[in-house]
């Protein structure tokens, strides 16, 4: 898909209800709109309740109408009061104002941020994502086309559209901030180390992740009896190397030499 600038709707196909924005990259836009929907922290809380009701498929994203930079800000509102989006729809605010979109006060920010980690760190909460854990760490069974690992924090939809991102030759410091989540994250992805589209036959030419390609012959494997008496013997050599050092450091400083 080519980037545009322009408006854009997201119209809800149950309803016949549209949110209206306006961008000048209107697909990086889409992503992190449905970023915010799919982790219930979208600024516009009548589309996050929208969208978990009726679900995805209910939703299209629409290009509404190509225009300038200048003039996003005009045709975004023309849009919005075409559609009625304020008092009909899902935007959150009467006027158009910021390509960004709306978002809370400060003050609003803390109080949802707290109450979102009171509700989160509950006794009750800890003990079913244990519980969770445990039970599928035991079987194997990590439903991972499902997207039901325990503590995921990115599923496997949201690593396929990294892969697209990083596809598209999209910085990893934008895909950061579009997603949410931190580099070293996106490079195992990338690698595909992660969980979410974990492939171990996977290689990129010119990189690999030893230098010949392959695991370390001794990954998995309990060290013998012979090698831990050679670790702890050089550890030992060590240990007094670094003692004699520092013990003639604090001589020198003591008698200042």
């Amino acid at each position: 898909m080519e980037y545009n600038c322009g408006v854009y709707a997201i119209y809800n196909t149950y309803t016949d209800k549209y949110y209206i924005g306006s961008s000048n990259n209107i697909y990086n836009r889409w992503t992190v709109h449905r970023h915010g929907l799919r982790t219930n922290q979208h600024h516009s809380s009548k589309l996050n309740h929208s969208w978990n009701k009726h679900g995805n498929k209910a939703f299209k994203f629409l290009l509404i109408q190509a225009c300038s930079e200048e003039d996003l800000i005009d045709r975004e509102q023309y849009w919005m009061d075409y559609f009625d989006a304020y008092a009909n729809g899902y935007n959150m605010v009467q006027y158009a104002g910021r390509t960004e979109g709306w978002s809370p006060p400060p003050e609003t920010r803390q109080k949802m941020k707290i109450s979102a980690k009171i509700a989160s760190n509950t006794k009750e909460q800890k003990e079913l994502r244990s519980k969770r854990a445990t039970e599928q760490h035991r079987t194997g069974n990590l439903d991972l086309k499902k997207n039901k690992h325990p503590m995921a924090k990115v599923t496997v939809e949201m690593a396929l559209e990294i892969l697209e991102l990083i596809d598209k030759n999209i910085p990893r410091d934008q895909i950061k901030e579009i997603m949410g989540i931190g580099i070293a994250t996106i490079q195992r992805i990338y690698m595909r180390q992660h969980w979410a589209v974990f492939d171990p036959t996977w290689k990129e030419t010119g990189y690999t992740h030893h230098s010949k390609g392959k695991p370390p012959p001794n990954k998995g494997q309990k060290a013998s009896d012979e090698l831990r008496l050679k670790l702890k013997n050089v550890w030992n050599v060590q240990k007094r190397v670094y003692q004699a050092y520092w013990t003639a450091m604090r001589h020198v400083e003591y008698w200042g030499a």
